[in-house]
C-alpha cells in the first residue's frame, strides 16, 4: 500500500497546482468556500471511495 505521507504529499502538491490554475483562470480575487468546494468535489468524487469523498473534499478546501 501507499504510505500516508506519500498520499498527503500528493494532496499538497495537487492543492498548490489547483490554486495556481484557479489564480490564472480567475485572477487573484478571493472565491467563497462554497465555490471552492464545488470545484474540488468533481475530481475527488470520481477518484475516491464514497465513504470518504465528502470529508476529503472539505479537507482539500480547508
Amino acid at each position: 500500500g501507499l504510505h500516508p505521507r506519500r498520499i498527503t504529499g500528493g494532496l499538497t502538491a495537487a492543492e498548490e497546482k489547483a490554486l495556481q490554475f484557479l489564480e490564472q483562470v480567475y485572477g487573484s480575487e478571493e472565491m467563497d468556500r462554497e465555490t471552492l468546494v464545488d470545484v474540488a468535489r468533481t475530481p475527488v468524487h470520481t477518484k475516491i471511495h464514497a465513504e470518504v469523498h465528502d470529508v476529503l473534499t472539505e479537507a482539500i478546501v480547508d
